[in-house]
């Protein structure tokens, strides 16, 4: 008798037909009394769990399948006993415990079994409604499956199939729209079982359930079928579906199995120990970082790599620091806008590069190809990010990025520069650690900048770094670095051409005296390094200026609150990176007694602040003030030029009340040294401008009236 008391009679229906009208006709019906009684019926399972690993015991984060033992005693001998039956499982739900989660190794080779509507289809799928065989794919299948039963004498043995992801477009996604289903099939002596249980993840820890029970499509739940053990075991191996918890302990698999009579669940556990692998989960990452080809000045792809170890904590997040000199022609990439950052859709335009990232743990980890890199504007306060997109499709399966939407994933990152050397600070927001509650169990991550034209080698063969820090999940942190130097920067020209003038047609009168410098370079050249001038006598610091610099904190703070006595001056650079020229003013700039005040132009332009630093000297005894701009980033300029007025505030003076116009130039030994340590030592001789054209005089005019009338006389 069945084991479930609706309250109803129990029906009994015939269909026959007849040879002469082959067509099935519904018979007569029979009614029986109901069933009575159930809450006497017996119901104890218990439930055994163990992880299945290719090694010889379990250690934690192992690719691992489980081994799921569920018994139900059944009575022996009922009709000669007059005993009760033991009721039948109507509906079954494991948990597995916390830390046993999804292994995103297991999607290298996976497939699904998909349920196609009726009637059947051909072709990889499991047609639950059906009596027909089942035909998925041998790629699906996950694991195997033995039932015994008291009413059969052989054990039925099966499969257990991945079912197709549910809700998506199309037939064949599992009966349950979730992202994991599992398929069970076991047959024997005729008798085929189906049944469909979905798997559902807790979206921020991963923890794992399964649920044998009501099927959404039929409404029906597990058939009243009597069973005295059921044996089910997912594979292990490198790509099995499952990994072990990333700590040592004992860990209980909860369960609660509901019967057919009515009665209260039960609800059994069962426990396995992990004892290896505890190692306490350390953090030493492993970075690398370089570009393709070395040669100085010259374009070539970037590309970075930082990796964990299996047993590690997870990665986090990366800051990259860049070398002076590594940078990207900014001017040839069309910024990409923020709304399209942020949901992972820009345009070719704006991709500089591509992304690769290994998923999961053990020795066959799963590799995500076809990320892409996008430059973008303004980001977190610096002048510039990047978008990267990865894709987060995995075998089979489509997932939902917690930012990108369906199949991707959104990392935004800054990209900040420093206001004296250039160099670039990448910062990435944190990274996915789990998505749709699969932990994503990232082992490396790779972004390879390398659109054409873009990324350049400095000029300077110093030894240099790539550094870095990078953080984990779990707050910890390590700072790395990665070698990194130019070649043959001693085969790259070197030829600036420098010039200067002042205004010569006045006095003092309160406006001191001008300096206007310019500087120029071809493209191929290696970039200056540093300028050194001595300006002439008749050209000194003018000392009332520097008496109102700005003081170092107040700079520090924000240029724009010095006072304006303390602007000198302004200065304008061209550099192919930048679609726009850098320009802004030049401050005095005060050490208090450290050292006389600095001339720093705060150069500004496309969101880019660069601060051109001069150190400033006099030499008491010569009269002769010393200028050196000792830390001059090393970026292509190919036009510079720094204008210090005649002004209230003027930078520099003038020895002379009558001016300099009694001199055609003013003689200033420069020094430009290169990136590369070439040297340009010269004598600029600056031009003074602005003097008034010499008259002829009248004596002279009459001397050469006279010598004209002396000729016609003769």
């Amino acid at each position: 008798m069945p084991t479930s008391c609706p309250g109803e009679s129990l029906t009994t229906t015939v269909i026959a037909n007849s040879w002469q009208e082959p067509n099935f006709v519904e018979g007569p019906t029979a009614e029986s009394p109901a069933v009575t009684n159930c809450e006497v019926l017996g119901f104890n399972p218990t439930l055994s769990v163990e992880p299945v690993v290719e090694a010889s015991t379990a250690a934690t984060e192992l690719p691992a399948g489980v081994g799921v033992d569920v018994r139900i005693p059944q009575e022996e001998g009922l009709e000669r006993l007059n005993l009760l039956a033991t009721s039948d499982l109507k509906e079954a739900v494991v948990t597995l415990p916390v830390g046993m989660t999804v292994s995103p190794s297991a999607a290298t080779g996976l497939g699904v079994c998909t349920d196609g509507p009726e009637p059947h289809r051909p072709g990889g799928e499991i047609a639950l409604m059906s009596a027909e065989t089942v035909e998925c794919p041998a790629s699906s299948k996950v694991g195997s499956v033995e039932v015994v039963t008291p009413l059969l004498k052989e054990h039925l043995k099966g499969s257990v199939y991945l079912a197709q992801q549910g809700n998506l477009a199309g037939d064949g996604s599992n009966p349950f729209g979730s992202l994991f289903a599992l398929y069970l099939v076991a047959e024997d002596s005729g008798a085929l079982i189906k049944l469909a249980g979905k798997v559902e993840l807790n979206e921020s820890t991963g923890q794992l359930t399964a649920r044998f029970g009501e099927n959404p499509k039929t409404g029906f739940f597990l058939p009243q079928l009597p069973f005295s053990e059921l044996k089910m075991r997912i594979f292990g191996g490198p790509h099995a579906p499952l990994v072990t918890p990333p700590s040592c302990g004992t860990f209980t698999t909860t369960s609660r199995f509901t019967p057919w009579d009515g009665n209260a669940p039960s609800e059994p556990d069962g426990s396995f120990t992990i004892a290896s692998g505890c190692n306490g989960g350390g953090f030493a990452p492993t970075f690398t970082a370089g570009t393709a080809n070395n040669q100085a000045g010259r374009f070539s792809s970037f590309s970075t790599t930082f990796s964990r170890n299996d047993g590690e904590q997870d990665l986090g997040g990366i800051t990259v620091n860049t070398p002076p000199g590594l940078l990207g022609m900014l001017s040839k990439v069309t910024l990409c806008g923020e709304t399209q950052a942020n949901e992972g859709t820009c345009g070719a335009a704006s991709e500089i590069g591509e992304t690769m990232a290994v998923v999961g743990p053990g020795s066959e980890p799963y590799v995500v190809k076809g990320g892409h890199v996008y430059l973008t504007g303004s980001y977190n306060g610096h002048p510039f990010g990047l978008s990267i997109v990865v894709p987060t499709i995995a075998g089979p399966f489509t997932f939902t990025g917690e930012h990108g939407g369906p199949g991707k994933e959104v990392v935004r990152a800054s990209i900040a520069v420093n206001r004296k050397t250039g160099a670039l600070t990448i910062t990435s927001n944190p990274l996915p650690s789990i998505l749709e509650g699969v932990p994503l169990d990232i082992r490396t991550v790779n972004v390879n900048i390398n659109r054409e034209g873009f990324t350049f080698n400095p000029t300077n063969c110093e030894p240099l770094a790539v550094t870095g820090t990078i953080t984990s999940t779990h707050g910890a942190s390590s700072a790395v670095s990665s070698h990194f130097e130019a070649a043959n920067c001693g085969t790259l020209p070197f030829k600036p051409s420098f010039s200067a003038s002042t205004q010569g047609n006045g006095r003092i009168n309160g406006k001191g005296a001008s300096l206007i410098v310019k500087v120029a370079q071809k493209t191929g050249e290696a970039n200056i390094r540093s300028v050194h001038l001595s300006l002439p006598k008749k050209l000194p610091a003018r000392l009332t200026t520097l008496q109102k610099a700005c003081t170092e904190a107040t700079f520090a703070k924000n240029p724009a609150l010095c006072p304006a006595a303390s602007i000198v001056g302004t200065a304008v650079a061209h550099t192919p990176v930048l679609p726009v020229p850098l320009e802004g003013p030049g401050y005095f700039v005060s050490h208090g007694g450290a050292k006389f005040p600095e001339l720093i132009f705060v150069l500004q332009g496309d969101g880019v602040t660069i601060e051109l630093a001069g150190e400033t000297s006099i030499n008491s005894k010569k009269g002769v003030t010393s200028s050196t701009f000792n830390t001059v980033p090393d970026a292509p300029i190919t036009a510079f030029e720094a204008r210090l007025p005649e002004q209230a505030n003027s930078a520099l003076a003038t020895t002379t009340d009558k001016g300099l116009c009694a001199k055609k130039t003013l003689p200033m030994p420069t020094t430009i040294t290169g990136q590369n340590g070439a040297q340009v030592t010269q004598t600029t001789q600056i031009a003074v401008t602005g003097c008034p054209k010499k008259h002829k005089t009248a004596k002279g005019k009459g001397k050469k009236a006279a010598a004209s009338s002396h000729r016609r006389a003769r």
